[in-house]
């Protein structure tokens, strides 16, 4: 995918995801999409295009559309493609969820009062990390499968409120999936927390065009690359972890 294409899914997930028929997202992202597009026309050099969406300033819904889900979701990372190697997708996407819903976000008789003490004081009034899942492309020779995800991911950030009991120092399972560039991470997310909006979101024309030429870029060739196994005594897992 070229940057101009990779521009093209930035304008497409701003336009509709901020329309007011079916916002999803607050208003104070814009300027965290238009800052990503802007890095379209800067790739670093042996990139043929990078974008960097930032911890402290992700890409931030609404709350769940979801009855009883007090859930927010936010998204950041980076992805870049290389120039050495076409069509492979590298870097990582975060997707956080949170809840200032004391009755979610604290266990009694579990949890430090003292966790519950800086969730308050939080002047953002975010609420807790209660779940955090990280999708990324293997790192060079590295022993996992290409394209995966895993829960947890990066370790704890105790000034960002994700107060994770997962062992920093042990690595999470990396469980096998496709590719996903940013305009199929937000559709997951839509998917999965605003399930009222995704078909009106889906019928718009530059979304589709947009999630139609990411799937040609980088998912199908993933499946292609699956089914190669067809034809070998390897497993898929295996095929998949030598390909890193």
């Amino acid at each position: 995918m070229d940057s101009e294409a990779v521009r093209q899914e930035i304008v497409a997930i701003r336009n509709v995801l901020e329309d007011r028929d079916h916002r999803v997202i607050d208003e104070g992202t814009s300027h965290v999409l238009a800052k990503a597009e802007a890095q379209t026309d800067q790739a670093p050099t042996g990139k043929r295009w990078s974008i960097t969406i930032s911890r402290d300033k992700p890409i931030r819904f609404r709350e769940s559309d979801k009855k009883h889900r007090y859930l927010r979701v936010d998204l950041w990372g980076t992805l870049e493609e290389s120039l050495e190697e076409s069509g492979r997708l590298l870097g990582s996407l975060t997707i956080r969820l949170w809840s200032n819903k004391e009755e979610i976000y604290f266990r009694e008789g579990i949890d430090s009062e003292a966790i519950k003490e800086a969730v308050k004081q939080d002047e953002r009034d975010h609420g807790r990390v209660m779940s955090r899942f990280h999708f990324e492309g293997a790192m060079q020779g590295a022993w996992e499968p290409k394209y995966h995800f895993h829960v947890g991911g990066g370790g704890s950030h105790r000034e960002d409120h994700e107060f994770c009991w997962y062992p920093e120092w042990l690595d999470e399972p990396r469980f096998v999936y496709h590719p996903m560039s940013l305009i199929l991470a937000c559709e997951f997310v839509v998917a999965n927390f605003f399930p009222q909006h995704f078909q009106a979101i889906s019928k718009e024309q530059s979304w589709r065009d947009a999630l139609l030429l990411a799937q040609r870029e980088y998912v199908f060739p993933y499946f292609d690359l699956i089914s190669e196994c067809r034809t070998s005594e390897k497993s898929v897992l295996q095929h998949l972890c030598e390909q890193s």
